[in-house]
């Protein structure tokens, strides 16, 4: 009304001047409506934005969107080595595996040299490269014979990790290992890399077996581990979400000054922590965590 003339006003029947307010009464309540609605969806699209490469939140709240990663051109910092970065050369090495003498064939006079022509050492450049890889075939071959004494046939033993006709190595199981754990390839990835490199048909069943295998012999190098923790003054428990198959499972860590054990459960709370892959109820010394509520009823540990 105030923004009104005031003789437009006076020139107003009751009935108009009513009508007049109670529409500027609407326009100032939608007025406020707006811009409570602005606000809401700019913080709704701040929180669309986030992931756990811009925020504090676990790579397992990311789902299975794309997280968008900061381009070249959006990063302020340049290509190659940063400021204070020492770096690493390639440098020259003493003793080469191959050397190859390059001398001169002919002169632009055109007269050609010989082994004769006296020749003197100019420079010398090293190149650093990949041999071409190859799978390396050990035949063990079994020989026997009678014993002239007392007639009993006799042979030869292949060392204990030979028990087949055919079979892979322990640096090649070793590498399907190190592929799959410390790499994150999964099993048809190594087979196309056994493939690609060497021309070998690994299956996918014999890169399980590696892995069980591995899995097996490790089992008391885990219990010495978790036997160590329990030992240990100091600890310190968290847990991450991870996608196993598609599905949302919790990976477990129980890490101290100089070991870590972890273990992978489909629930994060209670169930996991109580469960018999876990040592929190075994252990009873100081318990460093992040407050997450299922911690706090072991009474064993000592108080915070």
């Amino acid at each position: 009304m105030e923004n009104l003339d005031n003789k437009l006003i006076e020139t107003m029947s009751l009935e108009v001047k009513q009508l007049v307010l109670f529409l500027l009464d609407k326009v100032e309540q939608l007025s406020a409506a707006y811009a409570a609605l602005q606000q809401e969806n700019a913080e709704l699209k701040s929180r669309l934005n986030q992931n756990s490469s811009n925020s504090s939140r676990s790579p397992s709240s990311d789902g299975y969107r794309k997280v968008v990663k900061i381009t070249k051109s959006e990063s302020s910092k340049h290509q190659g080595g940063q400021p204070g970065h020492k770096g690493d050369t390639l440098r020259q090495v003493d003793n080469p595996d191959e050397i190859v003498k390059c001398y001169p064939i002919k002169c632009n006079c055109g007269h050609e040299f010989s082994a004769h022509d006296m020749m003197s050492f100019h420079s010398k450049h090293q190149v650093f490269d990949i041999p071409p890889p190859k799978i390396n075939v050990t035949e063990y071959q079994v020989f026997g014979c009678q014993c002239p004494k007392c007639g009993s046939m006799n042979k030869g033993t292949t060392p204990e990790y030979v028990n087949s006709l055919v079979q892979y190595g322990n640096m090649a199981k070793s590498l399907v290992v190190l592929l799959n754990n410390e790499f994150k390839l999964p099993v048809e990835k190594i087979r196309q890399l056994f493939k690609t490199l060497y021309g070998c048909n690994i299956n996918g069943s014999t890169i399980m077996g590696c892995l069980e295998s591995c899995y097996d012999k490790l089992f008391k190098t885990e219990e010495i581990t978790k036997e160590k923790i329990k030992q240990e003054k100091v600890g310190h428990v968290d847990e991450t979400g991870i996608r196993i198959e598609k599905k949302l499972n919790w990976l477990h860590v129980f890490s101290t000054r100089l070991y870590t054990y972890l273990f992978v459960h489909s629930k994060r709370g209670k169930q996991a922590i109580e469960s018999e892959q876990s040592i929190i109820p075994d252990f009873k010394n100081w318990l460093m965590h992040d407050c997450w509520g299922s911690y706090f009823p072991f009474t064993q540990l000592i108080p915070k």
